[in-house]
């Protein structure tokens, strides 16, 4: 059996990004393949999501978030406990390991892949990553990136240079944002795939495998998931319709408590991974600005509502796929008219079983051929 080593943002206490490695991990194994998460320990990306935030080039800001962080010390020990419990548990690790060792002593494996999140966007990774981009091993070696993400990097040509040096070394390429592939294709002068996100890879029954052992809560609640900072639309609508229904609201945003004014409200901050996909799949509704929180509600076929944060092109991008841009409130009136539609979720798993199956297609020739 051939062996693959993975890279990406495995030590990202983030939902979407621990959940999207598990997948990208479980997804090679199931076309055959041992499949390891190299565990590059990449300092930016893990400095974030310590207890303590690292200092920034603005004290005043440093100080702010210092002070925040202190105020939940207990909730960020509690969710790192959980996320490395996790990563020990479902994640195959090796050793951690920093650029020098991988660099210097390349881990040994058939094939090597860049895993999806944005390995690619070097405001995330202090320029473009030899690591993230693979640029390490022999040459030999076949080297795929599937759903790799360069964020906005690529808006303008600043970095067009850089890219066509870093990932000439590639086999197969796919990215997740259909821009950033008509992007590098005329970069690279070759084709370039637009995959979907590791998650979606995986289908709900994969998911409720994950979950099942997880305790349901004992109420009906809406969960609430708002990395992407939706403001005032966000809240009426979960105020609203909490309130008119009676449900219970779990939101996993810490920051999010002040704006939720109903009786029951209860904190998930420091969630598992696991318990995340359980809390997805046992909600009544899913309000939420999070792409990994449309993509689990409607891959678990949970009723959804979108409200626009502060990056939304990806949420466009599955809505589009899946015919369901009618579930984005964007005014007062929408959140009752959405509340109220009844998704049809044998359209919607005919639309992501087909794209599911056209990207696991390229996956496994990705993997076999050169």
């Amino acid at each position: 059996m051939k062996k693959v080593g993975i890279v990406t943002f495995q030590n990202a206490n983030n939902f979407g990004a621990i959940l999207q490695a598990y997948a990208t991990q479980k997804t090679i194994e199931k076309l055959g393949y041992k499949s390891y998460i190299i565990n590059y320990d990449n300092p930016i990306i893990g400095n974030n999501y310590k207890i303590l935030p690292p200092m920034s080039k603005n004290p005043l800001k440093s100080l702010r978030r210092i002070v925040i962080s202190l105020g939940r010390i207990k909730d960020n020990m509690d969710r790192i406990k959980n996320f490395d419990e996790f990563r020990n548990k479902y994640l195959n690790l090796t050793e951690p390991m920093n650029k020098d060792d991988i660099m210097n002593k390349p881990p040994k494996y058939d094939i090597y892949v860049s895993g999806s999140d944005q390995i690619w966007n070097p405001k995330f990774t202090n320029s473009l990553d030899d690591v993230y981009t693979l640029n390490f091993g022999k040459n030999s070696v076949r080297r795929v990136a599937y759903a790799s993400s360069t964020g906005n990097a690529m808006e303008n040509n600043d970095n067009d240079e850089m890219y066509k040096q870093k990932l000439k070394i590639y086999n197969h390429i796919s990215v997740r944002e259909k821009n950033s592939a008509n992007k590098l294709e005329k970069i690279l002068n070759r084709k370039v795939f637009t995959a979907l996100d590791p998650s979606l890879l995986l289908d709900k029954n994969d998911w409720h495998e994950l979950s099942k052992s997880i305790k349901r809560p004992n109420y009906k609640y809406i969960l609430s998931y708002n990395p992407g900072g939706a403001k005032d639309l966000y809240f009426e609508a979960i105020n609203s319709i909490a309130k008119r229904m009676g449900y219970h609201v779990i939101y996993l945003d810490i920051g999010d408590k002040k704006n939720i004014v109903v009786d029951n409200k209860i904190s998930k901050y420091s969630a598992s991974p696991d318990e995340f996909v359980s809390l997805v799949e046992n909600a009544e509704l899913v309000v939420t600005s999070s792409f990994h929180g449309l993509a689990f509600a409607l891959n678990l076929n949970v009723k959804v509502m979108v409200v626009y944060g502060w990056i939304y092109d990806r949420l466009e991008n599955l809505l589009n796929i899946l015919d369901l841009k009618d579930i984005v409130v964007n005014d007062r009136e929408d959140i009752d008219k959405i509340y109220n539609k009844e998704i049809d979720w044998n359209k919607v798993n005919k639309l992501l079983g087909k794209e599911r199956e056209k990207c696991l297609k390229w996956l496994d020739d990705s993997l076999k051929n050169n």
